[in-house]
C-alpha cells in the first residue's frame, strides 16, 4: 500500500514492475517534479537478479530526483546480521547496482538491526 496526499502532489505516470512501482510526482506549491519507487525485495534467491535487474532499469533512465522506498531485503554489509548465513553475492551486487546508479543511501538512527526470525536462536539483519 502506498499513500500520496493529493492535496500537497499531482501524479504522473505510474509505472508497476514485478517488484516496484515507479510515480512521477510533481509538489503542487512549488512545482518540483520527482519520482518516488517503492520496492519490496524478494527473499527467494531464485527471484533476487530479476529483482536487481528491475531496480536498475526502473532507475538507469531517470533524469528527475529519485527516492527510493521499501524493503530491499538484501544486506550490504556483515555487519547488518548478526551471523555469517548469507550468499555474499547478493550484497556485491546490490552494492555494485547502487555504485552504478549514483544512489545514495540515507543515514540510519536507532537500532542496529530491523528484522528478525522467529528461531529459537534468532537471525537478526539491517535489511536495507
Amino acid at each position: 500500500m502506498l499513500g500520496i496526499n493529493l492535496q500537497v502532489f499531482s501524479i504522473g505516470a505510474v509505472v508497476v514492475g514485478d517488484f516496484h512501482i515507479k510515480i512521477q510526482l510533481k509538489n503542487k506549491e512549488d512545482g518540483f517534479e520527482w519520482v518516488l519507487i517503492a520496492t519490496y525485495g524478494v527473499a527467494q534467491e531464485d527471484l533476487k537478479e530479476a529483482y536487481l535487474t528491475e531496480l536498475v532499469q526502473f532507475c538507469s533512465l531517470e533524469v528527475k530526483p529519485l527516492l527510493i522506498r521499501g524493503d530491499f531485503n538484501i544486506i550490504r554489509k556483515p555487519s547488518e546480521k548478526n551471523n555469517d548465513r548469507y550468499n555474499a553475492k547478493w550484497p556485491f551486487l546490490f552494492n555494485a547496482c547502487i555504485e552504478s546508479l549514483d544512489l545514495r543511501e540515507l543515514a540510519f538512527s536507532g537500532r542496529q538491526f530491523t528484522w528478525a526470525n522467529s528461531l529459537e536462536s534468532p537471525t537478526f539483519e539491517r535489511l536495507a
